[in-house]
Formats: C-alpha cells, structure tokens, sequence
C-alpha cells in the first residue's frame, strides 16, 4: 500500500500542473477568462475505466470507479449577476445519473464583498447555508499552531500572487531588500580562479554562512521592517484582519526577535557559484541549506548547472527527520530528485526514497529501511496556437504526458499520466463563445487498462443567476470559527456528504 500511495503521490503531481497551465497571452485564453468573469458557462465531467484491474489500486477501488464512472456525471453551471447594484457570481455543480436525474447539487455562490456562500442538500439535512471569506487561508487549519496563529506560508502566496499593481508598487522595497542582502553577504565570500581544461577562466564564488550569523541578520531585517511604516501599509492591503493582527503590529517586534534567540539552528549556509571570468556566464550553482530543530526538513540541497551536457539539470536532496512526522522510528528520511531538460520541452529524471519499509512504521526497528526508485519522462510542449480564418478555427491547446517507470524491485508498474485542454472559438472577436475540451488520462502499461476524465464546455450568454437570498442572513461564518471548531464542523460535513451520497448512488 505504501508503494501504491507513493506511484499515485506522483500522479496526483503532475495532475495539478496539467490542471493549471500557465496564463500566457493569448487570445482564446484571455477570451475565456473575460467571458467566465462576465458572461456565463457550462460543462460536463465524465468518466471512464478501461481494463479488468490495475495495480494502481486496489480491487474494490477499481470496481466502484467503474460503476460510478458508467452511470453517474458532474455537470457544472456558472452565471454572473448582471446588475452593477449587486454583483456577484453562482456556480452550481450536479451530480446526475445516465437518465438526468439529479442526485445531489453544491451551490456556490459570492456575493460583491467577496464572501463565498456554500449550500447543498448532501452536507446536511437541513439545507443550511456555510460562508466564508474568499480570501481565507483554508490550509491554516493544517498550518496554523494550536494557539490559532495564523500561518505565514498563506502570507507568502499572497505576495507571490498579488495583483500586477501591488508588485509594482512593492518593486523598490524588493529592490532594496535585495541590496541589502548582497551587501551583507560580501563579508562572509572567498574567490578563486583558475584556467579550465578548453582555456577558459572560470571563477569559483563560495559563501560560508554561520547559522548564528544568519539569525543576527535576519533580525535587523525584522528591525528595519518594522521600522518601515509605508511598507507594514502596503504588505496589509493584501492580508486578512487576522494576519495584520499577527505581523505588522510593532508591538510583535520584540516578541519575534526573543523567538528567534531561542530558535537551534547548527552548521551554516553554504552557496557555491561558477561562472565564466570573461562572459559571466553562470556554469553552477548549488546552496545547502541547515534547519531549524523544530522543523521535519533537517537538510535542504539545491543544484543547478545550467549548460549540463544533456540539457539544464536540476538536482534536490531533502533529509527528513521521521520522528518529526509522527512516525515513531529513529530514522533519517530521504528523498532525492533530478531533472534534466533533455529538449526545449522534454524534462527526464529520476526520483530516490529512503522510506519506511512497513505499513506499521511505528513497528519499525531503525535499521529497516526501503528505497523507492522510478526514473520518469515528462514531455510538455509550449502551447500551441491555431488561427485558421478559413475554416472558422481560433484555438489554443495545452498537452502533457509523464511515464513513470519504477524500478523492477518496487513490484509497481509503469504508468503515464496524459493531459490535453484545447480552448477554442469561431472567430477571433471577444464575444464569440468560447469552447473548452479537455482530458486527463491515467494508464496502468503493465496491464493495459486505465482511468480517463473528460470534460466539455462552453461559455454561454449572460443571465442573471439565482441567488440565494437566505444565505445573506443565516449563513454560518466558518472563518470566523475557532480552528478547532472548525475542523469538527467539517469533520461533520464530511461525514453527512459520504453517508448521504453512497445511499443516493446505492439506490
């Protein structure tokens, strides 16, 4: 079972980046997102399973994928509020049988302010309506320490992905921060240059950082930001009333420069750069990073070699410690990863485990290891564009495929994992309709079968959508909820939503 967890680990991987593919510009991809914005939409969700089993999954999972998949589909419906006096968007997701009968419906809808409303008949009996803002940090109520502080990690994708405007307005502290560090980082550098085999020079950059360094360092940035009143302004436009509460107070500056005396941190920061004397072209890069005792990840390596002579290799080693994810074992945990862009768009590379060899880790004496090894191939082509005047065809098309071939004593078989979305229309003009075909397609290549998803769908003409009024009065604040009565209030969900739907889908 460990072994089947860690295969569909790497399908479930790779299904998030076929899942989101990047936002260039386009104009079929930008047709669509301003027509999801404005306008209304459609589609299906079906699926299919081919093969009498695989070694995936178990049996029993097998046989009721296929069962669910031969007589059930989700339909998804979006509209947007067509009235400037209260805006506001509802999507609503079906479940139906092969006849069209409707076995269970998620509404969603948000509301102008930003407040994300839930309502379905398969979370509870009495059809109650759950809110929240959309902007809160759902992955807190992992993150987040028992006294409900909030997590810093939900800050940190805040910044990455704030608005173009934010970042411009954020560039020069960036810029600043930026000098700052390299200035600093100077004093702990030493060079040396020496005449490569072809003739060339190339120099050697080595910084040797000490942990207690690193800690001082770290807390005269924490001075000079809090010191920094337009920035605390700025970094609050983009973060909850709980987060501001936790961060930009200067009051927290004397609290978080104590927690930082008392954090353990050994050994130091070492970073490691080649370049070519003359060009300044980069040939290598590493860093080696120590963490903090508190924290499972007790070693971190990075490598990049950018003009490798297969293509641009990545390499990553992380040492977990198992103890420190609640595994009872005196163990060392590793995982190490390489990728190499063998083509402009084809990634190829390897990924090693050293991982419990038990399904009862606890049971484990120290000793007893195993190693999971699989070598993968990922091909993932730039977007490709269509505009055909003549045939009436505009189209955008996004396709990946990885192979995942395990090593022979794993006993795993090989797998792809496939995924293609063409976003298309019938003209070039911003209002013609928008079509989307998408696929994701998971296949067993030892046994021949596999597990597909397809989805169809279309933008359709704008309407006004049916809101759903009660919930503006009734609806239950799930933000506003402590973090531990929020997870028992979705324990409980969870929990009406599997009983009532396998009762729907056993009728």
């Amino acid at each position: 079972m460990l072994k089947r967890m860690t295969a569909l680990f790497l399908c479930l991987t790779l299904a998030c980046v076929l899942a989101a593919p990047v936002l260039a510009e386009t104009n079929q991809l930008t047709k669509l997102q301003g027509q999801w914005k404005s306008s209304g939409f459609r589609g299906t969700l079906t699926g299919q399973v081919t093969g009498e089993a695989s070694s995936l999954v178990g049996e029993e999972v097998w046989e009721t994928l296929k069962k669910l998949f031969a007589s059930y589909q989700l339909n998804l419906t979006h509209t947007v509020k067509d009235s400037r006096a209260n805006e506001g968007d509802e999507s609503v997701l079906t479940l139906t049988d092969t006849a069209g009968t409707e076995v269970g419906r998620l509404n969603i809808l948000t509301d102008a302010s930003g407040v994300v409303y839930l309502q379905s008949d398969l979370l509870d009996d009495a059809g109650l309506y759950y809110a929240f803002d959309s902007g809160f940090d759902w992955s807190s109520m992992l993150l987040t320490s028992d006294n409900g502080w909030p997590s810093l990690l939900h800050v940190l994708s805040e910044i990455s992905g704030a608005s173009k405007t934010w970042q411009e307005k954020a560039a020069p502290y960036a810029e600043q921060f930026s000098l700052n560090l390299s200035r600093w980082m100077q004093g702990y550098i030493t060079t040396a240059t020496e005449q490569a085999v072809g003739g060339a020079y190339v120099t050697t950059a080595v910084y040797e950082i000490p942990a207690a360094a690193l800690l001082q360092e770290t807390k005269q940035m924490l001075i000079d930001l809090y010191q920094n009143r337009a920035l605390l302004d700025l970094l609050a436009e983009i973060m909850t009333v709980e987060e501001q509460a936790a961060y930009l107070q200067t009051s927290m500056l004397l609290p978080f420069l104590q927690m930082l005396d008392n954090v353990k941190l050994d050994g130091a920061i070492s970073v490691r750069r080649q370049y070519d004397t003359s060009s300044g072209t980069v040939l290598y890069d590493s860093v080696t990073l120590p963490c903090p005792e508190s924290l499972p990840v007790s070693l971190l390596t990075l490598v990049h070699v950018p003009g490798a002579e297969g293509g641009e290799l990545w390499q990553a080693s992380v040492a977990l410690d198992a103890q420190k994810l609640g595994i009872a074992v005196d163990q060392v945990l590793k995982v190490d990863l390489t990728a190499q862009n063998t083509d402009t768009d084809i990634w190829t590379g390897s990924v090693l485990a050293l991982l419990p060899a038990s399904e009862n880790p606890e049971a484990l004496n120290k000793e007893d290891q195993t190693l999971f090894s699989c070598t993968y191939n990922l091909n993932m082509p730039a977007p490709k564009d269509t505009n055909d005047f003549y045939q009436s065809r505009y189209e955008r098309a996004y396709e990946a495929t990885l192979v995942v071939k395990p090593d022979d004593a794993m006993d795993l078989p090989s797998f792809s994992l496939g995924g293609k979305t063409v976003i298309y229309s019938k003209s070039s003009a911003a209002s013609t309709v928008c079509y989307v075909e998408s696929s994701l397609n998971l296949n067993d290549l030892d046994q021949d079968s596999g597990v597909s998803l397809s989805f169809s769908g279309r933008t359709t003409s704008r309407w006004t959508p049916t809101m759903l009024t009660d919930a503006l009065s009734s609806a239950l604040r799930m933000d506003m909820m402590s973090t531990g009565n929020r997870l028992e209030l979705l324990g409980q969900l969870f929990s009406h939503l599997t009983k009532t739907l396998t009762a729907r889908i056993a009728k």
